[in-house]
C-alpha cells in the first residue's frame, strides 16, 4: 500500500515487537486467500514452515491469476539491450 512499514517504531522496537509476535494490521482490500497465504506461511515462528520465495511467487501468481513473470529472460533481455547501447555508445577504434 506504499506506506513505511512499522511508522512511528525504531529498528530495535521492530525486532522486539515482531519477535513477541506482533504483526502489522494487513489492508483491508488483501484477499482472504493472500491473507493466510502470508499469516501462515509468510509469518509462521518456525522458519521451517515458511514459504520460499519461489513458492511465494508461485502463491501470488494463482491467486491473482496472472503468469508469473520470466525474470531470468528478462535479465538477459536487458543485459544484451545493455551491451548494444554500450556498443553504439563506443567512438570508432
Amino acid at each position: 500500500n506504499g506506506q513505511e512499514p512499522y511508522p512511528g517504531f525504531t529498528v530495535a522496537e521492530v525486532n522486539v515487537r515482531v519477535k513477541e509476535g506482533y504483526r502489522m494490521p494487513l489492508p483491508e482490500c488483501t484477499p482472504p486467500s493472500m491473507h493466510r497465504l502470508i499469516e501462515v506461511k509468510c509469518w509462521s515462528d518456525n522458519p521451517n514452515e515458511r514459504c520460499t520465495m519461489a513458492e511465494v511467487a508461485k502463491n501470488l501468481q494463482r491467486i491473482m491469476g496472472k503468469p508469473r513473470p520470466n525474470f531470468a529472460a528478462m535479465m538477459a533481455e536487458m543485459s544484451g539491450n545493455e551491451s548494444a547501447d554500450k556498443k553504439k555508445a563506443l567512438p570508432p577504434p
